[in-house]
């Protein structure tokens, strides 16, 4: 969502849609206290929830309650079975999320290439979940959960050998960095 203000007659304005906030489309004016005015006065100003940092610490938080939950939920449970009970609630979710902000897509609309990957990134999530649950019925969960963080490594050393990302100078110490914490967090002395 995108704001932008002006002033007229002394009011401000901003567009938004306030209808589906989660779409860029379907703009609506709408009066707005003056008192923003500081804040918006002729400037545009993207919404936070249209940045990928704040969808990323989302998941952050959201990957930590995880971990908690899920080492509390597998204690008496098999691992597998965990792990069967997390993905029907989460189709349930996705279902729903789908649902309501109104995301339907018709799958003969998306390509087959696409179709290959996501089937890819599917069976992937699925390993990744059933290994990650084995390993919090048999491990502590903070040390798991920040192996399991590898992942961000992988993944960048992933996007550059396959989909031909560039990552700096700088990046590059971030990732080493995020490695060593991982291992430093994990290590048992």
């Amino acid at each position: 969502m995108i704001i932008t203000a002006d002033r007229r007659r002394g009011q401000n304005y901003a567009y938004h849609n306030i209808e589906k906030p989660w779409q860029k489309s379907e703009l609506v004016f709408q009066k707005h206290d003056t008192a923003l005015s500081p804040i918006m006065k002729g400037m545009h100003v993207k919404s936070i929830t249209l940045s990928w940092p704040f969808w990323a610490v989302l998941s952050a938080a959201f990957a930590a309650l995880t971990a908690i939950f899920a080492k509390a939920g597998v204690e008496s449970v098999n691992s597998n079975m965990a792990t069967l009970i997390r993905t029907v609630v989460i189709v349930i979710a996705a279902i729903a999320f789908v649902l309501i902000t109104q995301s339907w897509q018709s799958p003969g609309s998306i390509s087959n290439r696409s179709w290959q990957f996501l089937i890819l990134s599917g069976l992937a999530t699925g390993a990744s979940w059933f290994c990650y649950f084995h390993a919090l019925k048999l491990g502590d969960a903070a040390r798991v959960a920040t192996i399991d963080k590898l992942s961000v490594v992988f993944v960048s050393v992933f996007a550059v050998l396959f989909l031909g990302e560039k990552l700096s100078f700088p990046n590059w110490i971030g990732v080493g960095l995020i490695a060593t914490g991982a291992i430093l967090v994990a290590w048992r002395l």
